[in-house]
């Protein structure tokens, strides 16, 4: 024993092991309820004239063209989490507000005009409720809501200096789908959301390397921690540049108060700043669940296409219809055993 250790150490020059281990499955986050909105708006628009003549004069060209395109995209979600109530929901609507592009190309022998139209409308509503009758049975509902509608739309017209030769084409077409479906699951057990107690163990770690970290914390001030830094994460801001600055001010002083810190420098705010913004994901869990499950599910789509086509020499109009529809409703029944557990967490010091 005592050869390994010297060996270890003969080896290992100026690294030594931190015999404390963090249980990271002893977190329990507090309740909480997190709330996300966003918003993205895009505008695409476009205009081009351009004109081209020979010479002799015989030939020329004129080509104009225009283009709109606006798009807007709305994001909520939420987590919440407590003794009776694990869950969240995440919905999306997406519009592809009414874009039209016209052109117009004039030559000597024919005149073209082309005018598209298009337009997308997308709603998705996904949502995982658990109930807690009691510390370890729930009964669990998933609803799912998917809707995409689109549809578009040309018109084009040729106009020749033989006006026999002149024709108009109409096309259009539409998509609509719709996908509802819902889990109904009842089971015993319970995951815990763990991914803010291994944010802190990436911030003490790096703490302790760079020389600014007093002392190793317990398993239950580690705990305490966490619970804290959780908590903190649920405030709420609209600025998101005021609400870093104001979370690492609250930061430095709950690890003042826990008397932590061995100097509140550039490299202090710089450790806590990188890890409190870029380590918070992916999410982490541990525990245990296993659940039965039924799920009723009905899509639906809907295509239609149609074509017609005008000419003058004779005085003609040839059109084409096609509509498909599809529909379907099926049931699945599962069982489920899940099991979480995060990898322990020991401190190296260099």
């Amino acid at each position: 024993m005592k050869r390994n250790l010297f060996l270890s150490f003969f080896l290992f020059s100026g690294i030594g092991l931190i015999a404390q281990e963090i249980d990271i499955s002893k977190f329990v986050l507090p309740e909480y309820k997190r709330s996300a909105l966003e918003f993205n708006f895009s505008s695409s628009n476009s205009g081009n004239l351009s004109k081209t003549k020979e010479d002799t004069g015989s030939i020329s060209y004129k080509s104009q063209s225009v283009s709109t395109g606006n798009s807007g995209y709305i994001n909520f979600s939420r987590i919440s989490n407590n003794l009776k109530y694990q869950g969240n929901i995440s919905t999306s609507l997406e519009l592809g507000i009414p874009s039209l592009s016209k052109s117009w190309n004039k030559h000597t022998m024919v005149e073209l005009e082309n005018s598209t139209r298009r337009y997308s409308f997308g709603f998705d509503f996904t949502s995982a409720n658990r109930f807690y009758s009691s510390k370890k049975k729930y009964f669990e509902i998933d609803p799912t809501i998917v809707i995409n509608n689109s549809s578009y739309r040309h018109f084009s017209e040729a106009f020749y200096t033989d006006p026999a030769s002149n024709y108009n084409n109409l096309i259009k077409n539409s998509d609509l789908n719709l996908n509802l479906e819902s889990d109904f699951r009842v089971g015993v057990g319970r995951v815990e959301p763990v991914e803010d107690m291994r944010q802190v163990l990436y911030i003490l770690e790096d703490l302790k390397t760079a020389g600014r970290l007093k002392r190793e914390l317990s398993q239950e001030e580690t705990i305490q921690l966490a619970e804290k830094l959780a908590v903190l994460k649920n405030k709420r801001f609209l600025d998101s540049r005021l609400r870093l600055i104001e979370e690492t001010i609250e930061i430095e002083k709950i690890l003042s108060e826990m008397d932590l810190i061995t100097e509140y420098d550039a490299l202090f705010f710089a450790t806590v700043n990188d890890y409190w913004s870029m380590a918070p994901n992916p999410g982490r869990s541990s525990g245990k669940r296993i659940s039965l499950g039924v799920k009723p599910s009905y899509n639906s789509s809907q295509y239609k296409n149609y074509t017609e086509l005008q000419e003058f020499s004779p005085d003609t109009i040839t059109s084409d219809e096609y509509l498909n529809l599809e529909n379907g409703f099926r049931v699945n029944f599962s069982a489920f055993y899940e099991n979480y557990k995060p990898l322990d967490f020991t401190t190296v010091r260099l």
